[in-house]
């Protein structure tokens, strides 16, 4: 595929050089040429393309076997990558990568593992001990805080290949509870929804996002919370309650306390529409992209099941 080829050289490329200051590779030739910014700037977008193509089920055909061959094939040119553009400084490029690689292995790709902290031995031109970019630091830290919470405190094994759905799950225990930083009124939850709001969202930022506050609905770690400190529960019950409300998010189907109105899923159906649930709804409805409009109106069901 001339896509791995491209990604494949680029990565080659890089590894001839030695790292530019802050990461510019405007001006700077190596043995094929002075076009290597340009090569870059390429196959950004074509990693930008890539990403949209495996976070959409409608676009990328699983039960075929030639495109999981050359999935495969393009993740791990993907991850050879990663190495030399996160040894070369870029790590917005970086990062860029490891949501590819995140979004492909959703999908069930297989393939290369991104290894963060692994450089060539025979590159001495590069200190591996020294301070990683910021996002990276984020990246690492937060992988390490979702191992953690999911396996520990909530008991839960992640199963292979579905981190995006574990990082909605995450996202919405924290968004969703009022013992979390700063969201002890739901503050934080409301600043989210209103950067989902913003016209300039990111489209998948957007699109899991929905997801995410669709979650809280059926989670709802503030109930638990007060169940497991009145010690009517046990974190044990606590997470396989969840986990099965979950998946009935993934099948669409009603969240269990909606069929007897329960009054805590009642309230927090009304908080979550008070703190922008109803304008994110509405500039979903009015967008021109299908999906978007799906998610909001499957975000719309859930704050009016049961009657609200």
């Amino acid at each position: 595929v001339e896509v791995v080829v491209d990604i494949t050289l680029l990565a080659q490329r890089l590894k001839e050089i030695a790292p530019p200051s802050e990461g510019i590779l405007t001006g700077i030739s190596d043995s094929r040429g002075c076009d290597l910014s340009a090569h870059m700037d390429y196959i950004r977008e074509v990693l930008l393309s890539l990403h949209t193509i495996y976070s959409r089920d409608d676009l990328y055909d699983y039960t075929n076997p030639g495109h999981v061959h050359v999935s495969s094939e393009l993740r791990g040119a993907v991850a050879l990558l990663f190495l030399q553009v996160q040894r070369v400084g870029r790590a917005k490029d970086a990062m860029l990568i490891v949501d590819v690689v995140e979004v492909m292995a959703a999908q069930g790709i297989r393939g290369a593992l991104i290894e963060a902290d692994h450089f060539d031995g025979e590159d001495t031109r590069v200190d591996a001990h020294a301070p990683k970019p910021i996002e990276m630091q984020f990246l690492q830290g937060w992988t390490s805080f979702r191992h953690q919470l999911v396996t520990k405190h909530l008991n839960i094994i992640p199963e292979p290949d579905k981190k995006m759905q574990l990082a909605i799950y995450d996202l919405a225990l924290m968004l969703g509870s009022r013992g979390s930083f700063a969201n002890d009124k739901f503050q934080t939850l409301a600043e989210f929804i209103h950067e989902l709001c913003h016209p300039e969202c990111d489209y998948l930022v957007l699109l899991n996002g929905l997801k995410t506050v669709r979650a809280i609905l059926y989670l709802q770690p503030d109930k638990d919370a007060l169940a497991l400190r009145l010690k009517k529960t046990d974190p044990k019950r606590v997470a396989e309650r969840q986990e099965l409300e979950y998946r009935k998010m993934e099948a669409n189907a009603a969240p269990a306390d909606a069929e007897t109105q329960d009054r805590f899923f009642v309230t927090l159906q009304a908080q979550i529409a008070r703190l922008g649930g109803v304008e994110l709804v509405i500039a979903c409805i009015s967008s021109e992209d299908e999906q978007t409009v799906l998610e909001g109106l499957r975000l719309a069901v859930t704050m009016m099941e049961g009657g609200n």
